[in-house]
């Protein structure tokens, strides 16, 4: 269990559920899937990531995947269901922010993007907390 840090400067504790091995653009990756503590839902798991798109193409902080649990833990990543999470509309939300883990060091063009000259309602803050 541990911290991970938030779109508003908060802490949020999750538990790491397990590693998501896969391959994108040709090369292995992986992500590290998360459970909230105390869980709400141990059905679901928690993926945020940034890639090489982030603070371009999409969200400056950072996009989110949901899976549902399965019974033979193996998943399928869709990233076409990659979306914002929703301070990136109203900055008074607390989002978890993309561990280090989390960073995929290539792009991701799938799932939710930032419409062409828009920026988000809190792009500055999400900047502020990134550094």
């Amino acid at each position: 269990m541990f911290d991970i840090p938030t779109s508003t400067g908060a802490l949020r504790k999750m538990q790491k559920a397990g590693t998501l091995q896969f391959r994108l653009n040709g090369e292995p990756r992986t992500l590290v899937a998360f459970v909230e503590v105390p869980a709400q839902n141990v059905e679901r798991l928690f993926v945020p990531f940034r890639d090489e798109t982030t603070g371009t193409e999409t969200y400056p902080a950072g996009r989110y995947l949901d899976l549902d649990r399965t019974p033979t833990g193996f998943y399928e990543l869709d990233f076409n269901q990659a979306y914002h999470p929703y301070c990136y509309y109203d900055e008074r939300y607390d989002c978890p922010l993309p561990p280090p883990e989390n960073r995929l060091k290539t792009t991701v063009r799938a799932g939710e993007r930032v419409p062409s000259g828009q920026s988000s309602t809190s792009e500055a803050a999400a900047q502020d907390v990134l550094r």
